[in-house]
This record gives C-alpha cells, structure tokens and sequence, in this order.
C-alpha cells in the first residue's frame, strides 16, 4: 500500500491514480490531502504537492488534474534518462510530472484541440505530440511507470507489486470474405473483361476457376485461421464486417450459407467484435443496424466488442457512442500508416470524457502494428515486417504490458501482392508465444 498525498482530489487523480498504481503496476494506494494523515503514515508515501511535506517522494504537479474541460496545451518535450518526457518541473528525482503526462496522453488531450481531420474524417497522426517528436514507437505512459517503480522500490524495499504478465492479443479484423465468388455477374464480369483486355490471363483464369468452384476462393480462410491460431494456443478476437458495398466497404451481393456457418462456429469458440461500415462509424442509425444483423448471425449474443472500419472514429463522440449503446471494449486505439502507440501506453484503459470530465465504463485496448501498414506504407517485405512487429513487442514486454496486432483474413492466404505473409505469421505466432511464456529467442 501506498499512501500518496494531493493537495486536492478530483476525478482525474483517481482516473489516473488507478490506471498507473493498480492497473499498470499492481499496486494499492491511497489518497488523502490530509498532511497529518499523510505524515503519520507508515507505509511508502508520495508527495503530490507543490510544497514538499520533507517526506516521501515528491511529483510536483502540473496542474492539469486540478483543471476542468480542456484549453489550449502545448507542451514541451525533452528528455530525462534517455525517456521523453514533458511537463517539466524542477524536482530533481523525477523532474516532471509524470501523472499529468500520462493523463495527456490516455484522455487524448490534443484530440480535443485539433479540428482538422484526414481524409476519412480522423484526427491526424501528424499532429500528434509522439510522432512530432519521434517517440511514436515507444510506451512511453508505461515506460515512465517502470521508472517510478524502481524508484518506489529503491526507496521501500519491502514495497509489493503485483506486476502484470506481458500478454499478446493477435486480432483478426474480416472485411473482405470472398474474393471472386457471391460478388455477383456485373462485378465479376467487369473485372474478368478488364483482367482479359489487360492480359492479365492468369488473373483471369484464377478467377474462373474460382467461380466455377474448381478452387477455393483465396479469401475464405476463417477455418484455416481458426485451426492456425490453435494450433499456437493463442486465443484471436475476431471483428467481422456487416455493412454494405461501396468503395471502403466490400461485402458480397449474395448470402453465403458457409459464411454464416463458419461466422457462428467462431463466435461460439472466440471472442467475436463489430467491424462497422465505412459510413456506420459517423451514423448511429447505420450502426445500430450492423450491430443487430451481426447479433442476429450469432443467435443474438450480445457483441460487446468493436472495432471502427479504417480506424474511422472521433473523440469523444465515438466513445460516448459506443458507451450509450452498451459496448464494453473498444479495440480501435491506433493509427493506420504507422505503428506504435497513439496513448502511449499499450495498457487497457478506460475511456475518459473530458468535457463532462467523467470516466466512462468502456475498455480501450491499444493496438501497435497493423499488417496493412507495415506493407503498404513503410514498404516492408514479409520478413521484415515480423522482425519489426517482434521488436515492438519486446518493448512491450519490458513494461509488462499487453501487445495487440491486426491482421486481414485476406491479407493472410498466398494470394495476390500477399504471398509469403501467412507463412510469416504462422511463424509469427510460435514466436509471440514464446515470449509470453519467457523463451525469449
């Protein structure tokens, strides 16, 4: 137990507070801003206070955890033992304040500031404090709990924690089911006739054969994926798609019977989330619909989970979205052209509404690298990628954090500008899990 004291408590101290102590470190703690309670203690202590009390560890605050809604921030990074840090104070021990840091980072403080968008309506990852100044890639909210509890430590040795075990959550997002088959004949027969004019024969002759089942569409590998994930003793969480088509979105015209048979086996065995449309994500209606067709698919069990379609999501407003409408877990916390960690803590964490400045009960769960980004936009081949994705992860677990991945069902088959990726990510698999039971390789 820790005893910390605060000069006054608010709804974000105990926000932060509980994600950094007890989530992040395993620890208990206790606020008070009571001096004499707080001096009395005999337990380890911090001194969360512009004026230290002469005892314990002191963090002198920022500021911003006293603060109300959100105002014009821009802070200044520079570095304390290798680690970036903002937010600095002039206490030598830990010379920034560290919990307000951290606070900056989880609530998505610059998200509320920024009104350009991408695109597709999302805040911009240029914009960011992490990939501004290049500390995109590292945990660095868990980085800084790693620093303060060796600092704890050293000072009270007899202090306990419960350190959580490094996890790894590969994740499987379905948006495309069948490459050539229940695609219809206006679609097919373009696409054939291009392919043919084109002279892409080959193309074409795959695609026939597809069609007139003489080979298994490359893209309708759920079972394979399923039996794969198995066969490493990981458990995948898989987020299905259920919107229409249109240029973001690729469902099929015609029902498959198999699909939906091989769709209610997983939910029945896996963890199974909402992929929404490209146009769901802004539309509440749209959105509610897809949540029901896919409730309805797996003989209407509850979905809890999400996930948005092209990372397409704002803050808060879809968040407080997904918390009215009952959802527990949200896996959307990321960016699409680059890896890493957009709150700085590969950690699940609740999500916290700065304009009503309240908690709110939905889990998000950060995820560090998606396969689309890793082919597409750092140009990497199969290799390379499960080199980087490996380096990722280890940073991960010295925090003792919680690694996530996102891979495509159809991104995983030798397919297309794909070959060689299910190959490494079988492999990719038995290494994860290594990790995760200590054979570090």
């Amino acid at each position: 137990m820790i005893t910390i004291y605060i000069e006054r408590k608010t709804e974000r101290t105990d926000y932060i507070f509980n994600q950094v102590f007890k989530h992040m470190l395993g620890c208990q703690f206790t606020l008070t801003d009571n001096p004499e309670k707080y001096l009395n203690a005999s337990n380890p202590v911090i001194c969360y206070a512009k004026e230290y009390t002469g005892k314990g560890i002191h963090i002198i605050p920022h500021g911003l955890l006293s603060e109300k809604g959100v105002h014009t921030l821009e802070p200044e990074v520079s570095h304390w033992e290798e680690l970036p840090v903002f937010f600095r104070t002039s206490e030598k021990e830990i010379p920034f304040d560290l919990f307000a840091a951290s606070f900056y980072l989880l609530s998505r403080y610059e998200e509320y500031l920024e009104k350009s968008t991408d695109k597709h309506g999302r805040y911009p990852m240029e914009k960011s404090l992490a990939f501004r100044y290049g500390f995109l890639e590292q945990p660095v909210a868990d980085q800084w709990a790693i620093k303060l509890k060796k600092i704890l430590h050293d000072k009270y040795p007899e202090i306990k924690f419960n350190t959580p075990a490094f996890q790894f959550i590969p994740t499987v997002d379905v948006d495309n089911v069948f490459a050539y088959r229940h695609k219809g004949l206006l679609v097919n027969g373009f696409q054939l006739l291009r392919e043919v004019f084109t002279g892409k024969f080959r193309k074409a002759k795959y695609r026939l054969n597809v069609i007139l089942r003489n080979e298994e569409d490359p893209f309708f590998n759920l079972k394979r994926i399923t039996s794969l994930h198995r066969e490493c003793g990981t458990l995948p969480i898989f987020f299905f798609h259920c919107g229409g088509y249109g240029k973001y979105d690729k469902k099929t015209f015609f029902p498959s019977f198999t699909y939906r048979s091989d769709r209610w086996q997983i939910s029945r065995d896996f963890i199974v989330g909402l992929h929404p449309s490209y146009h769901a994500a802004f539309s509440p209606f749209r959105f509610w619909l897809e949540r029901r067709i896919l409730e309805r698919s797996m003989l209407d069990k509850s979905v809890l989970h999400n996930r948005f379609h092209y990372l397409r999501f704002r803050i808060p407003e879809s968040y407080r979205m997904l918390s009215l409408k009952g959802f527990e877990h949200d896996w959307s916390m990321g960016y699409s052209t680059r890896p890493g960690f957009r709150a700085g803590t590969s950690f699940p964490f609740y999500f916290y509404n700065l304009i009503s400045d309240k908690t709110y009960r939905l889990t998000i769960h950060p995820f560090a690298v998606m396969d689309k980004t890793l082919k597409k936009d750092l140009n990497l081949n199969d290799e390379q990628s499960r080199q980087y994705i490996l380096n990722l992860a280890r940073r991960v677990k010295a925090v003792n954090g919680t690694f996530v991945t996102i891979f495509h069902n159809e991104n995983l088959t030798d397919a297309f500008d794909w070959k060689g990726w299910k190959k490494m990510y079988c492999s990719l698999l038995e290494e994860l899990r290594a990790e995760v039971i200590g054979k570090v390789s």
